[in-house]
Order: structure tokens, then sequence, then C-alpha cells
């Protein structure tokens, strides 16, 4: 993904998540999900090199992946969305207070293969919660979009990370999604990235990297550059010891 950047983690995409309060259904109405759609739409006008990549508003809470070389601006995008929401749920539902359980939830992407697996995760939440059968059977997400070719499919950004190749049914579950998913954190996605670069560099297995003193070291000399990864993180994916971790940084 040869994209401009400019924040922390080194990457335009972003996995953004808003759950309503105590996992109320704040979006239960069609015409509630509705309505957000419009205003995520409407916002976006606004805020000029904020792209949406892939959708689906369930529920209780929504996914979108965006690509933006502002973290500080899609903050502030969010923030309005969901604020303009709340005031408007409350409205309907004669209530007062929290609508959104927290202020959002963003997981940065590092690769290609965890963005198509971002993709096929957040299209597939309406057949894992059982909504459907079938993920073109959901209205409220980017997946017929994909299969048809139009809307958010069309994103430039999009055109230029497939090049020659169709986005269809078959494409997108070839990438599992069920690695992929809220819990996990930022630091052990970017570990499991830089963990698939090597194996697919050398043509190893992940056991081959961390029998190799020399290449595990040159691993997490690469890791441990990021503020954010942690080496709980590293000694869970990788299986190694704390104390080796400590001693080949010796």
């Amino acid at each position: 993904m040869s994209y401009q950047t400019r924040n922390d983690y080194n990457t335009s995409f972003f996995h953004v998540m808003s759950h309503g309060i105590n996992d109320e259904y704040i979006f239960e109405k069609d015409v509630y999900k509705d309505f957000y759609l419009y205003l995520v739409n409407k916002e976006l006008k606004q805020f000029e090199g904020i792209h949406i990549l892939s959708f689906c508003v369930m529920s209780n809470h929504t996914h979108f992946l965006f690509y933006t070389n502002s973290i500080k601006k899609l903050s502030k995008y969010i923030q309005i969305v969901n604020s303009k929401y709340a005031k408007f749920y409350n409205e309907n539902e004669l209530r007062r207070g929290y609508v959104f359980r927290e202020r959002f939830k963003s997981q940065p992407i590092f690769s290609e293969k965890y963005l198509f697996q971002c993709i096929n995760y957040i299209h597939n939440n309406p057949v894992k919660a059982k909504m459907v059968n079938e993920c073109n059977e959901y209205k409220y997400s980017s997946f017929n979009d994909y299969m048809g070719g139009i809307g958010i499919s069309n994103s430039k950004i999009i055109k230029e990370i497939m090049g020659d190749r169709n986005f269809d049914n078959d494409f997108l579950k070839k990438y599992d999604d069920n690695y992929f998913n809220e819990s996990i954190s930022t630091s052990a996605l970017y570990v499991n990235c830089v963990v698939d670069r090597y194996i697919e560099k050398f043509g190893i297995t992940k056991e081959q990297i961390s029998g190799d003193d020399k290449l595990m070291n040159e691993l997490i000399t690469e890791l441990y550059k990021k503020r954010f990864v942690k080496k709980k993180d590293i000694s869970e994916i990788l299986n190694v010891s704390y104390w080796k971790l400590k001693n080949l940084k010796k």
C-alpha cells in the first residue's frame, strides 16, 4: 500500500467502530440506519482527503474503513457525525444522556492482506450476527457495491489497490476474517503484519524465524521502532520468552 502518510502509525487506512451505550440498539430501526448514513455522507463533503472504503451499520454498532492522511481530521469528522446522530436519536426516542458507548474505536491497517481481511470482516458482520444468511441480503453495508462494481467500490483508492484484479465473493472469502476483529490491539496487528512480511520475504515459517537469533534480532529491532508495540505481543505471536527477547537485544 504505497500511500503517503502523516501520522504516527505510518498508515492511511483505519477501521473505525462506534458502539451504542451499554450495547443499546441505537440503529434498530431502518430509518435510524438511513439517517446515520445520510450524516456520514453529508458531513464527508466538508472533509477533503477522507474516503470511505467499506461500511456496515448494524443494530447496535457501526463499522467503517477509511482512507485518510489526517487522523485528527478523521477524529473530528466521526465526532461530528456521532454528535449529530446522538441528538437526533435522543429527540426521537424521548431520552437523555449518552448514546454512544465511547468516543469510537480505531484500528490502523498496516498491509494489503489486513485491508482485505478488514473489508471481509465488515461485510460479514450481519451474517455472523445471524441477521441474514448471505452478505448480499443486508441493505446497510457496502457489500453489494463491491459485487456490483458501483458506489464505494469505484473509489480511486480501491481501484489503485486492486489494479487488474476484480472484487467478487470468492476473492473476499479467501481473506479469512476470523482473525480480524475488534479485540485485536494495534500492537498485535502490527506485529502480525511484520511477521507475515518476513515469512513472505524469506520463504520460511514463524517457527523458523523464532529459531534464528540473527533474524529474530533484526525483526524485533524493526518492531521496537514503534512505540505502540508491546513486548507481550511479540512474545505471544512468535512464541518466545521475555528472557529471550531481552537477551537478543543485548
